[in-house]
């Protein structure tokens, strides 16, 4: 398949040392993803953080897809996967954070590090994901939302209070 060049915009913008939001202009490339032996021979499909689960049922109800890279880079970074109506609810990824796939969701978006999904068909929405994953925009996940917020110094003397 051939790649073309695309914008995408990140679903939540990067702010600037000046305190305000800005489009940060990304240009990747996009190439579609064949059918379903294509998705699950892809090396980001095969990194991906999936359940047995997710592995197996999704490329059942693949409906077409995209593999999404930097213009100045070889190997794809993430996939963009539009799905048919699932009969099903599911655990589709447990790493870095549980994922469940439900009835609205139409796409998923899968790199090496994490999974998402998103609600309806839109490819602008998804890729609005993977934008966030360029700028660092994307939502903490669980684990960095547990990280401590005062010194690790303090949490000792915290707990030292503890009767």
């Amino acid at each position: 398949m051939r790649w073309i060049d695309r914008q995408i915009r990140p679903m939540h913008m990067p702010v600037g040392p000046d305190g305000v939001t800005y489009d940060p202009r990304l240009v990747v490339q996009t190439s579609r993803v064949a059918n379903e032996l294509d998705l699950v021979t892809d090396p980001v499909w095969q990194a991906a953080p999936l359940t047995k689960f997710g592995r197996e049922e999704i490329p059942r109800l693949f409906r077409r897809g995209w593999r999404i890279r930097m213009s100045h880079r070889e190997e794809p970074l993430a996939l963009v996967v539009n799905i048919t109506s699932p009969a099903w609810l599911g655990l589709i990824s447990r790493s870095p954070e549980h994922v469940n796939f439900l009835r609205t969701d139409r796409m998923i978006v899968v790199t090496s590090g994490f999974v998402c999904t998103g609600m309806g068909p839109s490819k602008t929405f998804a890729f609005g994901l993977v934008a966030d994953a360029i700028c660092g925009t994307r939502p903490p996940t669980a684990q960095e939302r547990r990280k401590p917020w005062v010194p690790e110094e303090d949490l000792d003397a915290l707990g030292a209070l503890v009767p």
